[in-house]
């Protein structure tokens, strides 16, 4: 009986920490680290991190994916070519995503506090979503999420209230 070599993922490689430089008008800008990509990837927006995790799970092919995802348009060239260098080499590189801020306002940030961290820890890609847990490093709070949508509602949640690095405590007005 012939043996198959198992892909053995690291536990490195299977959280990743997101660090949030800004967040305005609810469009957030930092890095995401995680051993995968050898540096930090930086992103503009919630769209360009949601990308950038994704291929981080289809680089490392865990979580595997339990459906195709549903296009209007059928795969383009350049989609193709996108997945075939990440499948070639293992790697999702900096030209294979929206490259966010560059080079230099990353280092510069890097040398700022980030007014938000987390840990995200995708451990399902069901039913078109993923579902995982995330701690809010910051407080080491830790919540599970549901969706995507729930895990940028958690994420949401902090980075209202610390948009200028610091908490903001909501006030009711129910006298």
């Amino acid at each position: 009986m012939p043996m198959t070599a198992v892909k053995f993922v690291p536990y490195e490689m299977k959280s990743s920490i997101v660090r949030f430089f800004s967040y305005e008008d609810k469009n957030p800008t930092g890095v995401l680290v995680n051993p995968f990509f050898g540096h930090d990837m930086p992103f503009n927006s919630t769209l360009s991190l949601l990308f950038l995790l994704d291929e981080l799970q289809d680089g490392l092919k865990f979580p595997q994916e339990s459906m195709v995802p549903r296009t209007f348009i059928e795969d383009t060239s350049e989609r193709q070519s996108q997945a075939a260098r990440v499948e070639d080499t293992g790697k999702v590189t900096e030209g294979d995503v929206d490259s966010g801020p560059t080079s230099t306002e990353v280092e510069t940030r890097s040398e700022s506090l980030p007014i938000a961290s987390f840990k995200i820890n995708i451990m399902f890609r069901q039913n078109a979503s993923w579902q995982g847990n995330i701690v809010w490093l910051d407080s080491a709070m830790e919540s599970k999420f549901r969706s995507v949508l729930e895990l940028l509602f958690l994420i949401d949640s902090v980075l209202e209230n610390r948009k200028d690095g610091v908490p903001h405590i909501s006030v009711d007005d129910d006298d």
